[in-house]
């Protein structure tokens, strides 16, 4: 129960980090109305100007706005974080309240024996429908989610500057793999103590 308490204090908390990098980020993928404002500003200073010099100036048309490949790419991967780490939190809490609806359960009233059956038959039902796996489901979810959010964030630096781009991309290839061999050595190396909610996934 504490850990599923961390767990999702852990995925609430990354969900807030993301939201506030996408409020910045997906006006991108709009066109700015400053820019349009003036362009607009100018066509009619260049009218006016004509029409002072007798000379009739066409109306010029404004060029579709398309968004940079860049803005989609990482709008896209901070997206699909953000969604996928408010879905760890909100199945965490889920599973907070069941672990509250089976402890309140098992210390219901009646005699120890028939508390005793109960808990046998909770935690049977528990270990059928593999809700003790789910704690690991909503950790892989929110790696995955963290994974989404690195590659976001290479993107943005790519648009920006090389050097700053180098230096984020070799630290993201570096937590990669550090974490690939978290996640391998257990495998290797049975009596190994590291591990990561994959490694139980490398070893079937």
């Amino acid at each position: 129960f504490f850990e599923i308490q961390q767990v999702t204090l852990q995925t609430g908390l990354f969900a807030a980090v993301v939201a506030q990098f996408v409020s910045q980020t997906y006006s991108l993928l709009t066109q700015d109305s400053g820019d349009t404002s003036a362009a607009v500003l100018l066509q009619i200073s260049q009218q006016l100007a004509g029409g002072s010099n007798g000379t009739t100036i066409p109306s010029a048309t404004q060029p579709d706005f398309v968004a940079p490949a860049y803005a989609i790419r990482l709008n896209v991967f901070w997206f699909l974080s953000l969604i996928l780490s408010l879905f760890a939190a909100f199945t965490a809490t889920l599973i907070q309240q069941w672990a509250r609806t089976y402890a309140r359960d098992v210390r219901g009233t009646g005699s120890l024996s028939e508390r005793g059956l109960l808990h046998t038959c909770l935690y049977a039902g528990i270990k059928r429908s593999g809700l003790t796996y789910s704690v690991d489901a909503v950790v892989i979810l929110l790696n995955i989610s963290v994974v989404l959010f690195g590659i976001g964030l290479a993107e943005l630096v790519a648009s920006l500057d090389t050097v700053v781009s180098t230096v984020v991309l070799v630290a993201l290839y570096v937590c990669l793999g550090i974490y690939s061999a978290m996640s391998l050595a257990p495998v290797l190396i049975p009596e190994c103590p590291y591990a990561t909610p994959l490694t139980p996934l490398l070893r079937i």
